[in-house]
Formats: structure tokens, C-alpha cells, sequence
């Protein structure tokens, strides 16, 4: 295929596993995906170019390996920070090529943590005003604050 011929919508699909989870447009119209099965985050460029921004193909949590496990809901702020979430409950972060943890949902005891809290989120949408990320699971919807590490 040419360079300078765009790819169609249906030549795109065809890069993505059956397992798209979540999808978000960030301030210059480039679209996230969270290829799901594919362990990886797509962005598709204004020009449809599809590229890897997160994920190695390799499930996993590791943010030094640069391995996401099953992302199943994302959002990107107007600073260009993806915000992700997996079956683990944890949220993670894609900051400058960086992959950081920024909450884990799971049960911890001792050091002031709480035992046996779990959190598991579901759906991801970023206040673009206030940069606020909303987050809901089972009846609640949680608004977090200061997820910068």
C-alpha cells in the first residue's frame, strides 16, 4: 500500500484484535484503543497511522517491563496522560512513554491500609476542565484526584 494513501476503516480493524474494550480521542483528534487480547494500547493518528503507545504483547503489570495485562477502559487528559484500567483493578498511567501504577485495587492490612478493600473499575471518562478522572463500580462513580506520580 502506498504511504500517501490513507488507510480505509476496515484496514484498521483488521490490526486490532476481536477484544476492543475502550476508546478515547485525546486534544488533537488522535483516537486510543485498548486492544484488550493484544495486551496494548493503539493510537491511530489524524492520518489513520496505527502505532503501539503501551504494551509489549506480553501480558503482565510490570510498569518497568512495559507489559499491560487485558486493558478493558481508558482516558486521556488534555495533557496527553492515558489512564487505563484492567481486570486487576489497578490503575495505571502512560505519561511520556512512561508506564506508571497509580492506585491498586486489592486487599492490603497493616501500614494504614484498608483490608480487604477491592476495587475494580469500570469505564473511565476525564473531566477535560478540571482534569478530574471518573471512574464507576457496581452503583458508585468515583472522582480521583492527584494521580500524578
Amino acid at each position: 500500500m502506498a504511504a500517501d494513501v490513507p488507510l480505509t476503516f476496515a484496514q484498521l480493524a483488521a490490526q486490532f484484535s476481536s477484544n476492543i474494550q475502550g476508546v478515547d480521542v485525546d486534544r488533537f483528534g488522535n483516537v486510543y484503543v485498548a486492544d484488550a487480547n493484544n495486551a496494548r494500547i493503539r493510537k491511530i493518528d489524524v492520518q489513520r497511522n496505527v502505532t503501539t503507545v503501551a504494551g509489549t504483547g506480553t501480558a503482565g503489570d510490570d510498569d518497568n517491563a512495559g507489559t499491560i495485562r487485558e486493558v478493558r477502559y481508558l482516558a486521556v487528559d488534555d495533557s496527553d496522560t492515558v489512564y487505563f484500567a484492567g481486570p486487576g483493578g489497578s490503575i495505571r498511567m502512560l505519561r511520556n512513554g512512561q508506564l506508571y501504577t497509580v492506585m491498586v485495587g486489592a486487599a492490603y492490612s497493616g501500614d494504614g491500609f484498608l483490608e480487604n478493600f477491592a476495587f475494580f473499575p469500570r469505564h473511565m471518562a476525564i473531566n477535560k476542565a478540571t482534569g478530574r478522572l471518573f471512574t464507576g463500580q457496581g452503583g458508585q462513580v468515583f472522582a480521583l484526584d492527584a494521580l500524578v506520580p
